[in-house]
């Protein structure tokens, strides 16, 4: 059902190599197993991709890498800083990691989840968010109590649920427009587990 679900969208696809990881961290299994398991997740995920390359090679415009316009303001704010400092957040890979991380954070944030949505109106009705301000603040309190619980979470292997949760928003926040609810669906169904 993964592999269908890579030839419905690029998220899954995106998403094969955190699985993987997934998979070592959380089952109970010999290292024989995780490596079947991991080699046919893989080989799986290949396949898929030599698939759907072709329609891939469509979108290349979307991403923060790709799109000319994120290219130019970032050579241009490059050009213009006139101090080390901006010289070195102005270079091309620190822009990208700074502007992935504000993705990152805008996709985590109220204003994307809980009032407003995206900025994609077909993706969410306009002026709310994807979910309840009661299950945000749920949320909020259950992820604070897994990381003070440290002792407990190598112990029952939770940290790998946790990475999880944040790595599903990887393929919303290299894109673009993001935060995306589209390209943030395992995220909200990891939030609601």
């Amino acid at each position: 059902s993964y592999s269908l679900a890579i030839l419905t969208y690029n998220t899954p696809l995106l998403l094969a190599p955190v699985l993987i990881m997934f998979v070592w961290l959380q089952t109970q299994q010999t290292l024989r197993e995780r490596m079947i398991k991991s080699v046919v997740i893989g080989v799986l995920a290949g396949i898929m991709l030599a698939m759907i390359w072709p329609l891939m090679q469509q979108k290349q415009g979307i991403t923060i890498f790709t799109d000319p316009t994120v290219g130019a303001k970032q050579r241009e704010a490059f050009v213009a800083a006139d101090s080390w400092w901006g010289k070195i957040r102005y270079q091309r890979y620190v822009n990208l990691t700074v502007i992935s991380a504000e993705h990152w954070l805008g996709s985590l944030g109220p204003n994307f989840l809980v009032f407003n949505g995206g900025a994609n109106p077909w993706q969410s009705i306009p002026g709310r968010g994807h979910v309840m301000l009661t299950i945000y603040l749920a949320v909020i309190i259950g992820v604070g109590y897994l990381v003070t619980t440290h002792k407990k979470l190598v112990k029952i292997g939770r940290w790998s649920w946790l990475v999880l949760l944040m790595l599903s928003l990887l393929p919303a926040i290299v894109t673009v427009d993001a935060p995306h609810a589209t390209r943030s669906l395992l995220f909200f169904w990891l939030l609601g587990l």
